[in-house]
């Protein structure tokens, strides 16, 4: 019966776990739809989307009622000048556009992270893999060295292996929490079979992309385009406006209680006052600073691709050139294992050969993580999804 009970509390730990761990595309999918912040931008999108459809419409007409030796009820409607709607609801539009890639460029940044720290756990398994291999080769030597000071010189080195095991493990747990909270869902693992990330990236295509689709810019001429609107508008206070008028008094005759009045306002450029003179300054002026700050984002934004570019670059090259020499460092770490293992050579020369392979195999895993962080920070600042 404990044998039973054993495989039962076994069975359900590992369906626990298996339904609780995650490959890469379903956390993202699962952030997409849960992130607090992604969620808090779709509703204020939605919420803008509501003001660019409501902005067509007429103003609220205003009421009056009063009593001055009988009632007087009076509605009053105010019409604006057509073109006038026209631009109120154009500007409302291009602003929901420009808020739209704001919410594009945050989900990219959110698929960036959710990878980002997928790849590190990925990366951190890899190396407590190593260690284990590791600690295998120096427990072989343990078991067959004789000399004291050797052996306890391999158990110190064991324990040190074992030490940085753990703070891998506690590294992954930390990942997993930080994961929990931008997906905002329970994950007990994540699923990485591969670090994927794009090997042929070129500076030139990157920058002519950033300057076609980049969500920053892309937000950026939306932004502009509404604020050419507003300028537009803000001249057109001296186009005529409509006001018409249902007025009831109570008198005996009914045919004498009703009157319709119809009013035309008309502002004419040589009655401009001062502060609609300062109105439409203004928004000229806020034009012109959103095409220099236009110009100045995208600068920086060609020096931030260029850094992440350079970055990728190196770590690319820099992986290229480990793994082809990988087979080297491996014949050389055997070979010193042997004739440590048979007595010809020394501890220290041992621990040298040892420190300088798992270096080696440490700087290829940061390598490709490094250089996957690179590409992905240039694709979270260049792509949208349509």
């Amino acid at each position: 019966r404990g044998d039973i009970m054993i495989w039962i509390v076994f069975l359900a730990f590992t369906i626990f776990s298996f339904a609780y761990s995650q490959t890469l595309d379903e956390l993202i999918n699962l952030a997409l739809k849960n992130n607090p912040q992604l969620k808090k931008l779709e509703k204020e999108l939605s919420i803008i989307k509501e003001k660019s459809e409501a902005a067509k419409k007429l103003p609220n007409p205003s009421f009056s009622l009063s009593y001055s030796g009988g009632i007087n009820v009076s509605m009053r409607q105010y019409i604006p000048w057509y073109e006038k709607l026209e631009l109120s609801k154009d500007i409302e539009k291009q602003n929901y556009k420009s808020q739209f890639y704001i919410y594009e460029l945050e989900k990219n940044k959110l698929i960036r992270q959710v990878k980002e720290v997928s790849y590190r756990i990925k990366i951190y398994k890899d190396k407590i893999e190593l260690l284990e291999n590791y600690q295998n080769d120096v427990k072989n030597l343990i078991n067959s060295k004789k000399d004291s000071y050797e052996v306890n010189k391999l158990k110190i080195l064991y324990t040190e292996l074992q030490l940085e095991k753990l703070n891998y493990q506690r590294e992954i747990e930390s990942l997993l929490s930080y994961l929990k909270e931008i997906v905002n869902y329970e994950i007990q693992d994540v699923e990485v079979n591969e670090i994927n990330f794009i090997k042929d990236l070129n500076i030139e295509t990157i920058l002519k992309e950033a300057e076609r689709q980049s969500p920053i810019l892309k937000s950026l001429e939306e932004a502009l385009k509404r604020d050419r609107l507003a300028y537009k508008l803000a001249k057109e206070i001296y186009y005529p406006d409509v006001s018409l008028g249902l007025t009831y008094k109570s008198k005996e005759r009914l045919q004498d209680a009703f009157s319709v009045g119809f009013n035309l306002n008309l502002n004419f450029p040589f009655w401009r006052t001062l502060s609609q003179e300062q109105i439409v300054l203004e928004r000229k002026l806020f034009v012109i600073a959103q095409e220099e700050q236009k110009i100045q984002t995208l600068n920086s934004l060609k020096t931030q691709l260029t850094t992440f570019y350079n970055e990728y670059k190196y770590n690319l090259q820099k992986l290229n050139l480990l793994l082809n020499t990988k087979e080297i460092y491996e014949e050389d770490f055997k070979n010193t294992y042997k004739k440590f293992y048979s007595g010809e050579t020394d501890f220290q020369t041992f621990l040298t050969s040892f420190n300088s392979r798992k270096k080696f195999d440490y700087d290829i895993l940061d390598s490709k993580l490094n250089a996957s962080i690179s590409a992905m920070k240039i694709e979270e600042l260049i792509y949208t999804s349509f």
